[in-house]
């Protein structure tokens, strides 16, 4: 049988590692059903993260974006991670920070050429649609470097953060591993660029872009992730459930 009183401890000091006073309205519901460990396992299990230690991650992160902004050009800058969604049950959760390439975007060429020139599969797409992809391949194709860039990018962002940061990890070839030890956070600074797919075309971008990250050991682009898409589709269930729906999935897991 298992011991829900442990367990339930265990996901106390996952949610709150530096003993942040909980909010008085969680801690009076607890006081409520301490009779049962079961219902406070599950309880538990629901509940994210305070919001004073998910602040001080974002700090973290701004700290570094401010550093970066004042001396890398032609770049944006992302949020990805548990964070974002306040599904970041365990504590110490990283925050990835996305530095992504404004010089140049990819795309996929063979999709999209692929429906605009096949009449069975170019029926079953809406002409505005059709147009925004007839749009997109007309865009000209970049000139440049696009390898060589996100390797500048990468290394730029190394140049800045280093001397800044006593605990900087340049080795990993997907991020920059920084610890803001002032914070006690650790951010993951990751160089990527954008990748529409022909939905993120279709649906006019924003959050249905994906990125590319840039691997720094093999000098290549990675497959394409789609991050923002999937923030946005968590968040949204999230305010329709109170956050009880994700937090539970997450809570659950115990690996």
């Amino acid at each position: 049988m298992k011991d829900y009183k442990k367990i339930s401890d265990s996901i106390r000091s996952q949610l709150n590692p530096e003993n942040i006073l909980l909010e008085k309205s969680f801690s009076n519901e607890l006081g409520t059903i301490s009779y049962s460990d079961i219902l406070v396992f599950v309880r538990m299990a629901m509940k994210g993260v305070e919001p004073e230690y998910t602040q001080k991650s974002r700090e973290a992160g701004e700290k570094i974006k401010e550093h970066l902004d004042k001396q890398l050009t032609n770049k944006t800058f992302r949020y990805q991670g548990s964070i974002m969604t306040d599904t970041h049950v365990k504590g110490y959760s990283d925050i990835d920070l996305l530095v992504i390439s404004e010089k140049f975007y990819a795309y996929a060429s063979y999709a999209i050429n692929n429906i605009l020139t096949n009449q069975d599969i170019k029926k079953n797409y809406l002409q505005s649609s059709i147009n925004k992809l007839e749009k997109e391949k007309a865009v000209s194709e970049y000139l440049g470097d696009d390898i060589g860039d996100l390797r500048q990018l990468r290394l730029d962002s190394e140049r800045v953060l280093v001397p800044i940061y006593n605990i900087c990890d340049i080795i990993k070839p997907k991020a920059i591993k920084v610890t803001n030890q002032s914070l006690k956070r650790n951010i993951d600074v990751v160089v990527a660029n954008w990748y529409d797919d022909v939905t993120s075309i279709i649906n006019d971008k924003g959050v249905y872009r994906g990125i590319q990250v840039y691997d720094k050991d093999l000098n290549i682009k990675g497959n394409p992730d789609y991050p923002f898409l999937s923030i946005e589709r968590i968040n949204e269930r999230s305010s329709l459930t109170n956050g009880y729906q994700e937090h539970f999935a997450i809570g659950l897991d115990f690996s």
